[in-house]
């Protein structure tokens, strides 16, 4: 009984600013080696009791098969999601890194190979195309800083260590990607768009209400965060929320001085557009928090 009360006290004891800023990255990185983890010694771990059944799974259709793994965040969603949640940390790496040009790579790289390694066991392919992303966005902004070289370097190594699982994942895009992306009587990403676009062309209506006595013949999720809560209540919401995004982005930029919120959006967005994860959603938040404590101690920022 008293373990469900641990969290609780471990937040009231570190809301002083100097332990939350002291505590971020050996917190990601805790509860990113915890998962990487669960999802990698899942048999093992189910022999001490551990609720891990069905927590990997193969896919038959990649030659010599592929073995996506979700451990412990199997409550929070699906590979995809578990994906989505390791993104969302890299982004807040890759911001922090760029941010603190005189901290040391070593402080990174820890929590780094643990996200980035989480992403590759999820066999996740629209969790690698972000990951693919972010780097490249890192070192478009980098280019010229010696430092973005060192940290190409590391990610070149963590790729040749897992090329068996890249290419089992480049394997996916040809095997399953290519033959039903867009096909609509299957669960195809792409096919939702076939989909949806032609029924709200069909009923303008539901641009701006929803649906009211119509609905989609489709009685799937589209993956799609906007176009389900288009279909829901209509264009005002959605078009709130990316405001809502773009207000927060904004705020940080002009409250914290060479801070790149884009890290944690971009791989959100792109999540929600993709799997929808409301599992993976929530870290945007909580870190989008946590920047004015890490960086700013005015009374200002933290109110």
């Amino acid at each position: 009984q008293f373990l469900k009360y641990v969290p609780l006290i471990l937040i009231i004891s570190t809301l002083n600013v100097e332990k939350i800023k002291r505590y971020i990255l050996p917190s990601i990185t805790l509860s990113s080696f915890t998962i990487l983890i669960s999802m990698m010694l899942a048999e093992n771990l189910i022999s001490f009791g551990y609720d891990l059944i069905q927590t990997s799974y193969a896919l038959s259709e990649i030659e010599g098969g592929v073995t996506r793994a979700v451990g412990f965040y199997r409550a929070g969603g699906d590979t995809n999601s578990v994906a989505g949640f390791f993104l969302v940390l890299i982004g807040f790496i890759l911001s922090n890194y760029e941010y603190n040009r005189h901290s040391k790579i070593t402080k990174y790289l820890l929590p780094l190979l643990v996200s980035s390694l989480g992403v590759l066991l999820t066999a996740s392919r629209t969790g690698f195309i972000i990951l693919i992303l972010l780097f490249v966005y890192f070192w478009l902004r980098n280019f010229n800083n010696f430092r973005s070289h060192k940290l190409a370097f590391f990610v070149f190594m963590i790729a040749v260590f897992s090329s068996s699982i890249i290419f089992k994942i480049i394997d996916r895009f040809f095997t399953e990607s290519a033959y039903r992306a867009f096909d609509t009587s299957t669960d195809a990403r792409l096919g939702y768009y076939f989909i949806y676009i032609p029924y709200f062309i069909d009923n303008l209506y539901v641009l701006i209400t929803g649906y009211l006595n119509n609905p989609i013949w489709y009685n799937r999720s589209p993956h799609n965060f906007f176009l389900l809560m288009t279909y829901n209540a209509g264009l005002i919401f959605p078009l709130f929320f990316l405001y809502y995004i773009y207000k927060c982005y904004q705020w940080i930029k002009m409250n914290i001085k060479g801070y790149n919120l884009m890290y944690l959006i971009m791989p959100y967005v792109l999540l929600i557009s993709t799997i929808n994860s409301e599992g993976s959603g929530i870290y945007l938040w909580i870190l989008i928090s946590l920047i004015p404590h890490e960086f700013n101690r005015s009374n200002k920022i933290l109110n």
